[in-house]
């Protein structure tokens, strides 16, 4: 009776084994999605910032500028499948208390691989003629790889190459990849010290 007992056990102990790893790469692969509704507000600072503003008519050097960046789901858009989002972009003078520019945008992604998808309204500044394709540029695809990735630019209104893998960090509680497109000449990414386009994972 103990032996029989042990042997369930046994077996009991191996099928759960299994069932935690198919848990962790399938159904959890299966479920987790970039979500329907979100909102997310970020804000940046720049210091000694030079550009020419239309507002003032003249270059300005020195500034601060702040970089408000909101993103609002629209959920009644999407899908099982496809995530829509709304950014809107505000660029701000600390220095001179001028509003630089603004940009608005609209678009639609496959909720797991990040890939932009031509529906429910996508648009740049009220543009829907132009076409975004690539990575949305908001996140990564789920199960990023050390890989080179198209990721959408909303000022050249084209998807650009995001560099080779740079390099991967580990701490106790998270692990960091990162991507780095260099300034001409190339150079390798991890001795990039002023890229051009940067992005990075954290998980």
């Amino acid at each position: 009776m103990r032996r029989i007992v042990g042997l369930a056990l046994v077996g009991l102990g191996a099928f759960l084994l299994v069932a935690a790893l198919l848990t962790r790469t399938y159904v959890a692969g299966q479920l987790v999605k970039f979500p329907l509704n979100t909102y997310v507000k970020t804000t940046l600072i720049g210091k000694d910032v030079s550009y020419f503003s239309p507002k003032l008519v003249r270059p300005v050097t020195g500034a601060t500028m702040q970089v408000t960046d909101t993103v609002k789901g629209d959920g009644a858009a999407g899908s099982s499948s496809t995530a829509v989002w709304d950014e809107f972009t505000y660029l701000y003078d600390r220095t001179n208390h001028a509003e630089f520019s603004y940009t608005t945008r609209r678009a639609a992604f496959d909720r797991r691989t990040a890939v932009l998808v031509d529906c429910c309204g996508a648009n740049i500044g009220g543009n829907s003629s132009i076409r975004q394709t690539g990575l949305s540029g908001y996140v990564w695809p789920i199960g990023t790889q050390k890989q080179t990735y198209d990721v959408f630019d909303t000022t050249l209104l084209k998807p650009i190459r995001s560099g080779t893998w740079a390099r991967g960090r580990s701490t106790a509680s998270t692990c960091t990849d990162s991507w780095r497109r260099c300034r001409p000449p190339n150079r390798a990414p991890s001795r990039c010290r002023d890229p051009w386009w940067a992005a990075a994972r954290t998980w």
